[in-house]
């Protein structure tokens, strides 16, 4: 199991526990870097953890990979903030009859759901791997992070070859494991604060794959990908600055 802590200087008694999105291989928690450090400017202890790195033999659905999280959750105590990016979100929200009531939950493009539109654009990003050829599927990833008419860059093909030969596996797994999504019920009954934020030009995940109650807030950050918290991250800097203050830091 691979993980990451952060520590503020200040450190109070709450802890933030952040599963990640589908990563060709695990990085060290960087891709949610913008959002830790304004969680460790609250005082939040921080733990960011591979998604995937429970995965083994018996592990074939999103349901099962929960589990194995639910199993391990103990072991850090009580938890005041559950966040989630991707399929880091998708988890979250499994977990969500396995927390404490008061415990919110802070998703980015973190899928409820998905549909028919959903699953054909993470099958792009899937098939290939399965069919032998990872650097492909690696590279509809680059592409499907981006904000709608952003192209990755021409250097970006050149640093996926930089990745290890379990990359490819990695991306067919994780992503087969939204088939079939829907927690939607898990969500609306959550009686925690709840935010998830998605970007308004997302390839994946949009506003349609998010569930949410009444006391619950989705908020669409307008011209943003799949990462709201890097393409707009002033905007989502306020949000989540605004959240913790309202709902966490009571």
């Amino acid at each position: 199991m691979s993980v990451a802590a952060f520590l503020p200087a200040d450190a109070t008694a709450r802890q933030a526990l952040v599963f990640s999105p589908v990563l060709p291989e695990w990085e060290g928690g960087a891709f949610f870097e913008p959002v830790t450090r304004l969680l460790n400017e609250a005082g939040m202890r921080v733990f960011v953890v591979d998604t995937l790195s429970m995965l083994d033999d018996s592990t074939a659905t999103l349901a099962a990979l929960a589990e194995h999280w639910s199993a391990w959750l103990p072991r850090l105590g009580h938890l005041d903030l559950v966040c989630g990016n991707a399929l880091g979100g998708a988890v979250a929200q499994y977990l969500l009859p396995h927390l404490p009531p008061s415990t919110g939950v802070l998703l980015v493009s973190g899928p409820a759901r998905t549909d028919a539109t959903l699953e054909r654009r993470l099958a792009t990003i899937a098939e290939p791997a399965e069919a032998g050829h990872p650097h492909e599927s690696l590279a509809a990833l680059a592409r499907a992070v981006l904000p709608r008419d952003v192209e990755p860059e021409d250097s970006a093909e050149s640093r996926l070859l930089h990745h290890p030969s379990s990359a490819g596996n990695r991306l067919a797994v994780g992503m087969r494991m939204l088939r079939r999504l829907d927690v939607t019920r898990a969500v609306r009954r959550h009686p925690g604060a709840l935010l998830n934020i998605v970007g308004g030009a997302s390839r994946l995940v949009s506003t349609v794959h998010t569930a949410a109650a009444e006391h619950h807030r989705v908020h669409t950050v307008r011209g943003a990908g799949m990462r709201p918290h890097i393409d707009g991250e002033a905007e989502v800097a306020a949000t989540v600055r605004g959240f913790l203050r309202k709902e966490i830091q009571r």
